[in-house]
Order: structure tokens, then sequence, then C-alpha cells
């Protein structure tokens, strides 16, 4: 949304032209800190878990810190801060 507002009004900008392109995904089955490793590897705040090529959900950052795993939701918002995330 900001990067749309950025470009000019709303009705002048595409999706396709603020989208972000490399998607990084994970799986329904996924354990709860493998997403994570994922979000802070890629300096991500939001996963999207697919199965069959079909989007059934999304885990964000605020997902893993409410699962307890405090520890991990620290590490992504240390990775995130350091560079420019991609959502």
């Amino acid at each position: 949304m900001v990067k749309g507002l950025a470009k000019g009004s709303a009705g002048e900008v595409k999706a396709s032209d603020v989208m972000t392109e490399k998607v990084i995904t994970g799986y329904p089955e996924m354990e709860v800190e493998e997403a994570a490793r994922l979000m802070q590897e890629h300096q991500i705040k939001r996963l999207l878990i697919v199965e069959s090529d079909t989007v059934k959900g999304v885990v964000t950052l605020g997902d893993i810190g409410y699962q307890g795993i405090d520890e991990a939701a620290a590490g992504i918002v240390r990775e995130v801060s350091k560079g420019q995330s991609n959502n």
C-alpha cells in the first residue's frame, strides 16, 4: 500500500506495479520453528502458507510470538530491521 501511494493515486497504480515478486512460501505441515527460520532468513514479516498452488493462510510475526516462540519472533524482528523487507 505504501509503495502504491508513493507511486501515485490509487486509481493510477496497479497491483502488479507494487506487488512483491519473489514470494517466500511455507506449507501447512511445517513446524512453527521452520516457518520462523524462513521468515528470519528472508527478512519477512509474513509467510504465505501454500498447498497445491493454493494459498491456505498466512503466518505473521505476531502469530509466531503468540505461539510462545518469543526468541524466534525476536530474531525475525532483528533480521527484518537490518535490511529491506519485501513485505
